[in-house]
């Protein structure tokens, strides 16, 4: 499979506790498949990297970082 790679970084600022994993889309079956979530320090600059699983006659559409916090969910 594939590797995405992506640089994240929270403002010093803000709240303990934060979490970002990569996700990527499916197009053809509109699902989304996500790595694990890693802890964010706040103000350090934290590299993340996955290997997309192998999918059967998938189509990605879409690829990025997912913040979660507090037990909310941001895609984007």
């Amino acid at each position: 499979g594939q590797t995405i790679t992506a640089a994240v970084k929270i403002p010093e600022f803000a709240e303990l506790g934060m979490r970002a994993q990569l996700y990527i889309k499916d197009r053809n079956s509109g699902k989304y498949y996500k790595s694990d979530p890693v802890e964010i320090e706040s103000g350090v600059w934290k590299t993340l990297s996955w290997q997309i699983p192998a999918l059967d006659s998938a189509c990605i559409s879409e690829a990025g970082v997912c913040f979660v916090c507090h037990g909310h969910r941001k895609i984007g």
